[in-house]
């Protein structure tokens, strides 16, 4: 299941856990973006795939029967607000460790610090369950 819904100011999909999806999401945003006169950096789509598979792995634990849902609208400052909501438990946001590794070699566990590092601002709602990113972009 794939469903994009479009206004002038935001985009938003819902779509079945796959990371197959994912990928067609980033596409699909390109697009949005291009029609928009927005440049997106690369920061920016780092933010929104890391978002997108945790919801996808951790939240809904790759369950295709359950659903990610994905907001990404243009404040009146211009940044964009992603949101991302999974239908997992949620988990302990708080105790969250936002470092980066200090392996470079290691591939798990540096999700949430990219994307902490590439936001101005991170929101978690419903026990981790909904998190906002809010993000600059070019015009």
């Amino acid at each position: 299941m794939f469903q994009k819904t479009e206004t002038e100011r935001a985009v938003s999909f819902k779509f079945s856990s796959d990371f197959f999806l994912v990928d067609l999401v980033l596409s699909e945003l390109d697009a949005f973006f291009k029609k928009a006169y927005v440049e997106t950096t690369f920061e920016f789509k780092v933010i929104v795939r890391e978002l997108l598979i945790n919801a996808v792995e951790h939240g809904n634990q790759n369950r295709k029967s359950k659903v990610v849902f994905c907001k990404i609208e243009q404040l009146d400052d211009g940044r964009f607000c992603i949101t991302v909501e999974d239908q997992g438990k949620g988990f302990d946001y708080k105790s969250l460790n936002m470092d980066m590794p200090t392996d470079p070699l290691q591939d798990r566990n540096r999700g949430y610090a990219l994307i902490n590092a590439f936001s101005e601002r991170l929101e978690f709602y419903e026990a981790g369950k909904r998190i906002s990113a809010f993000v600059a972009c070019k015009p």
